[in-house]
């Protein structure tokens, strides 16, 4: 395999685990405490309970929550999960951009320095 695949690899492992992480954190508290508990609660104890008060949340809610212009969701648990889901991926883009601008801006430091191999 080449270095570049194996970045690949464990760039998306890490990516995934992160969208995961409520789920599993989930199903860790359900096998230790033996008893069923809300997704919201878990998430709250987890320490993803800000989540509830930022902008993506809101506005998943307003739209699809038992309020909104289309209501889907009775619970919040899967709008509490969708809102962590599009933060991580909002995150995961920005880190893109940044690691993608380094990149570039290494590029032309080399292209304009006339390194001499």
């Amino acid at each position: 395999m080449r270095k570049k695949t194996i970045n690949h690899f464990f760039d998306n492992l890490m990516w995934n685990l992160l969208y995961l992480l409520p789920i599993i954190c989930f199903i860790i508290s359900i096998n230790t405490s033996g008893q069923l508990i809300s997704f919201t609660d878990c998430m709250t104890s987890c320490g993803f309970g800000i989540l509830t008060d930022n902008i993506v949340f809101v506005a998943l809610n307003s739209l699809f929550g038992v309020g909104g212009i289309l209501p889907v969701f009775v619970s919040t648990d899967l709008l509490l999960y969708f809102s962590y889901f599009i933060c991580i991926w909002l995150c995961h883009i920005a880190v893109d951009v940044l690691l993608f601008l380094i990149r570039y801006a290494h590029k032309l430091m080399d292209s304009f320095g006339g390194v001499n191999d």
